[in-house]
């Protein structure tokens, strides 16, 4: 199931901590659900937010998302009911596999044709998940005062504690689950009178928002915090706590039924414990499809398999004495149980018992970075200012008003009573004037970007200009904060002190942004100008790390006359002897002030050392024509084809070629059988609809690859996926091996446009003598990775006709004949033996194998097409004449007037 939200306006920090709390209410009822936010600060777009769910019948071990399969998607329609009025003028679009939903009355309907389709962003790197944003915190019952005091008593705490019993609600939950994980923040996550009555509440609601703080305390040696833990986490949480924590934390994983997750070699656990953990696994995993209480069909009896699973539990877990009682009955001490709800319940406590007797191993045992990340984001959480709830209602929205202040029962003290005053001083404290634009305040916010996990104390953010509750904000909105504030000072300042820190800030992802968007005070400023060009020089001179990065910080420059004249100069040069000429090569295809003149300079560049093979830097021109698109290349582009060894860095001009109506379609045909460039021709002419013929004929191509390229690279999807069905048809038939993650690729879900036909693809056998150099060696690598004895002989012939090719400039692609001894024991070792073993074995060859084998390998490839592109005389003449006024105005630019 999939979602997005769209608007002409971006989200704005309210907003965002709104949907951060809508994810928090739902995630206690949906395990994994949330909303991808821009991490970036908010700016305006389409596409404001996306998600998606997969529901999923699991073992009785693992929660499906909170529930079972039709109960999970009717809770996916509750949470988008609320998601679709959470924020003013947003259009929410929502589709599953088979297609789309539309708002209907008052509900969610299928195949509703004027339904939005669902956006999801070409790159996801730029997105951050809702669950860790900040959320704004959920009003609070005021039975639940007692549990935010900074020193309570622990009647009041009790009191409070019994109060969130039997409550229901995804609000009243949040409320109450917020409010209990706050008591273990502000307690210090030690042990007090009443803990363990807020773990069991805790695990009573189902508060799975909540499973940090309770990790904290599992990290603490809190008792009974680990029997909570367990009955809390999901994946994503199982996930968080191995990422840095010790291998135990892996082991909890295992128990909890996400057991691959991460690896548990090495962790502190006793035989016994992970012999039970691997035999609870088992038995879980044998009652998957076993019919359930709420299931709508009966589904499978427990198999004797299973109850053979249970068995072998209950032996291994005997030395660990768990507590028998009825919960624990049907696992423990298992007689005759039907009914799965029971075992459900059993698992569940199980879990709890074993989870306990790993406590010891995880204390301690989170990543340093972890335990003081989540310690401050719990404890300001904790001390968030919060509303008090009217009514327990069963739902209700995310909260819009501005929040009032905390109830406070009792002057508090200790560890509590220090973090609240310092809580009070920051939010009575108000916001200075900015400070002057000095240099001392750039380089000080500088230092912070370079560093955003290191926050200074408040009264220094004061002196920054920097609000209060900047403390409380994640890595991408402190570093918005930075660049926005950064903003507000003087541009000249900030580009010269970047500048003068340039070798520790270039290799800061974050310092484009702020750096970048202010160059335009470089052009009228010689002593900036200058510094900009020193920078250049050093970062290569000195191999600074990182420098490859000023391409992307200066480009804005690229076409000023100071900075393209240094470029000139590095290609006018006749020999790599200058450092950054590579950066320079790049540097050049941003210079789109002069277009022109650099595509002119690298056509000329190029003109001069064609068929030089010491000329190693002509790949770098090639990207840069590429990047600058100009048509007036294209003939530069084919005419580079013609250098044997620089056909497959060629392949990147691909593109530029196909832009060409006139030449395009011809040349590239023909360069689809030169090697290693198939793919990349086959991508170009799909993406262009004047090339349709030509990709309809790639579409019955006899290399596999072709054919998912040219399919792929259909732009219509209905069209795209009946393509892509029928190639795939193809090489089922064919019976390739095919990687995984290649058919992985084309499961896209939407409708099929009409079905289509594909001729078969040939025997692989026959690929051996393609005239189509990728073909020629897809084939010969498939045949030795299949090493099926039939193919033996034609293998042998087709070996031979690659070496021959070898020796007219081919690519040599040898069989491993080693390992078809294996397969085929009379297969000779050596080269003689093994040609006279293929002449007199038995058995028909493909046509070109047996002419290889009866007019000798050389006489076969003398006849075949050479690795580059040929062009007749007339062709080279005319491209020529074509190229030859871009070539003299390149020259003039880099070497003066003839």
């Amino acid at each position: 199931m999939y979602w997005s939200l769209h608007r002409a306006t971006a989200l704005s920090e309210r907003e965002r901590r709104d949907a951060a709390a809508h994810v928090l209410r739902w995630r206690n009822v949906l395990d994994g659900y949330d909303l991808c936010l821009p991490a970036e600060a908010p700016r305006d777009g389409d596409l404001v937010a996306w998600g998606s769910l997969r529901p999923s019948h699991g073992d009785p071990r693992r929660s499906d998302h909170g529930g079972y399969l039709l109960a999970v998607m009717e809770r996916v329609f509750d949470a988008m009911t609320e998601l679709r009025g959470l924020f003013a003028d947003a259009e929410l679009a929502f589709a599953d596999d088979f297609g789309t939903y539309g708002w209907a009355g008052d509900g969610w309907e299928p195949q509703v044709r004027t339904a939005r389709q669902v956006g999801q962003p070409a790159h996801r790197d730029g997105w951050v998940a809702a669950s860790a944003l900040a959320p704004w915190p959920a009003p609070i019952s005021p039975a639940a005062a007692a549990l935010l005091a900074g020193d309570p008593t622990a009647a009041a705490v009790s009191a409070s504690v019994a109060a969130s019993h039997g409550v229901s609600g995804l609000a009243p939950i949040a409320g109450w689950a917020e409010a209990l994980a706050a008591r273990l923040a502000l307690d210090g996550w030690a042990p007090r009178p009443w803990t363990a009555d807020v773990l069991d509440a805790i695990a009573a609601l189902g508060a799975r928002s909540t499973w940090r703080a309770v990790a904290l305390a599992v990290d603490a040696g809190v008792p009974g915090a680990a029997a909570a833990l367990a009955r809390l986490v999901d994946r994503d949480a199982c996930a968080a706590l191995t990422k840095r924590g010790a291998p135990s934390w892996a082991v909890f994983a295992d128990l909890v039924g996400h057991t691959a997750v991460a690896s548990s070699a090495g962790a502190a656990v006793g035989d016994a414990v992970r012999h039970a953990i691997r035999s609870l696994v088992d038995a879980g995993g044998h009652l998957q499809g076993v019919g359930r209480y709420d299931d709508d069909e009966a589904g499978a009896p427990i198999s004797p398999a299973a109850r053979a699973a249970i068995a072998a539990f209950a032996t291994a877990a005997a030395p660990l004495g768990l507590p028998l009682d009825e919960a624990t009955q049907p696992l423990l001490a298992p007689g005759g149980a039907e009914e799965i709800d029971e075992l459900d319940d059993a698992f569940a406590a199980v879990i709890g018992a074993v989870a306990a007797r790993l406590a010891p191993a995880l204390t301690g045992a989170l990543g340093a970075l972890d335990r003081a990340a989540w310690r401050a984001l719990a404890v300001a959480a904790a001390l968030e200012p919060r509303e008090t709830a009217a009514a327990e209602a069963p739902v209700a929205p995310a909260p819009v008003a501005a929040p009032a202040a905390p109830p406070v029962a009792a002057p508090p003290s200790g560890i509590a009573a220090a973090l609240t005053r310092l809580d009070a001083v920051v939010r009575d404290a108000t916001t200075p004037p900015p400070a002057p634009a000095d240099e001392a305040l750039v380089d000080a916010l500088l230092s912070m970007l370079a560093a955003p996990d290191d926050v200074p104390p408040a009264a220094r953010l004061a002196e920054l200009g920097l609000a209060a509750d900047y403390r409380r904000d994640g890595r991408s909105e402190r570093c918005a904060r930075l660049a926005r504030r950064l903003a507000e000072l003087d541009a000249a300042v900030v580009v010269a002190r970047v500048l003068a820190r340039a070798e520790q800030l270039i290799d800061v992802y974050e310092i484009g942004p702020v750096f970048t968007p202010r160059l335009d005070c470089v052009v009228g400023d010689p002593a900036l100008m200058e510094r900009v060009l020193a920078v250049w020089h050093e970062a290569f001179a000195a191999r600074w790390r990182g420098a490859f990065g000023l391409v992307r910080l200066i480009a804005p420059l690229a076409g000023t006359a100071p900075v393209f004249t240094r470029l000139l100069d590095v290609v006018a040069a006749p020999d790599r002897d200058r450092a950054g000429d590579d950066a320079c090569f790049d540097l050049l295809a941003y210079a789109v002030a002069r277009k022109d003149d650099a595509v002119a300079a690298l056509a000329a560049r190029l003109h001069a050392d064609r068929g030089n093979p010491r000329a190693v830097w002509r790949h770098l021109a090639y990207r840069g024509l590429r990047e600058l698109g100009s048509p007036d290349a294209v003939a530069t582009a084919i005419l580079e084809f013609t250098a044997p060894e620089r056909v497959r860095e060629a392949a990147v001009m691909v593109p530029l070629i196909a832009r060409d109506a006139t030449l395009g379609a011809a040349i590239l045909e023909r360069l689809v059988d030169l090697p290693e460039v198939a793919i990349e021709v086959t991508r170009a002419i799909g993406r262009h609809a004047g090339f349709e013929a030509l990709g309809r004929r790639l579409l019955a191509h006899p290399a596999w690859q072709v054919r998912l390229a040219a399919a792929r690279a259909i732009s219509d999807g209905d069209t795209r996926r009946a393509y892509l069905a029928a190639a795939w048809r193809s090489i089922d038939a064919a019976r390739v091996a095919v990687p995984s993650d290649e058919r992985a690729r084309d499961h896209e879900g939407g409708p099929i446009g009409a079905p289509v036909e594909l001729p078969p693809l040939p025997a692989l056998v026959e690929g051996l003598t393609s005239t189509c150099a990728d073909h020629r060696h897809a084939a010969l690598r498939g045949v030795d990775d299949r090493r099926d004895p039939a193919d033996a002989a034609a293998l042998v012939w087709g070996d031979e006709l690659d070496r021959a090719l070898q020796r007219r400039g081919h690519r040599r692609a040898a069989p491993r004949w080693h390992a078809w001894r294996e397969v085929a024991p009379a297969l000779a070792a050596g080269r003689s033996a093994r040609l006279a073993w293929a002449r007199a074995a038995a058995g028909p060859l493909p046509d070109g194998l047996a002419r290889v084998r009866d007019l000798g390998a050389d006489a076969v490839a003398a006849g075949w097409p050479p690795p580059y592109l040929v062009l007749t005389d007339d062709e080279r003449a005319s491209l020529t004449a074509v190229e030859a006024p871009l070539v003299a105005r390149g020259a003039a630019l880099l070497w003066g007037p003839a």
